[in-house]
């Protein structure tokens, strides 16, 4: 793996995404509906497979759940290090 590390984070398939919510009951129906979410803190999730992030972001706003933000998580360098080296 050659580049810099933003060549390197774009020829990645996608990135981590978070999501925060205003009510945890509402993280709480995502899990649910979502299984593949993994929970962060009560309030915020985190979607690894981000192609899947139009579907969330539908049944967010279907559900008129209030979200606090939406962050899409880059691997740091070190992180990328890490995954290659440990091949």
């Amino acid at each position: 793996m050659q580049g810099t590390l933003e060549e390197v984070r774009r020829r990645r398939k996608s990135s981590a995404v978070t999501v925060k919510l205003e009510r945890i009951d509402d993280a709480a129906v995502l899990k649910q509906a979502f299984p593949f979410l993994k929970v962060i803190e009560k309030r915020s999730l985190l979607l690894e497979e981000a192609e899947r992030l139009p579907e969330l972001l539908h049944f967010i706003a279907d559900r008129r759940c209030p979200v606090i933000c939406i962050e899409r998580k880059e691997e740091t360098l070190e992180e990328l290090f890490m995954e290659v080296a440990g091949r």
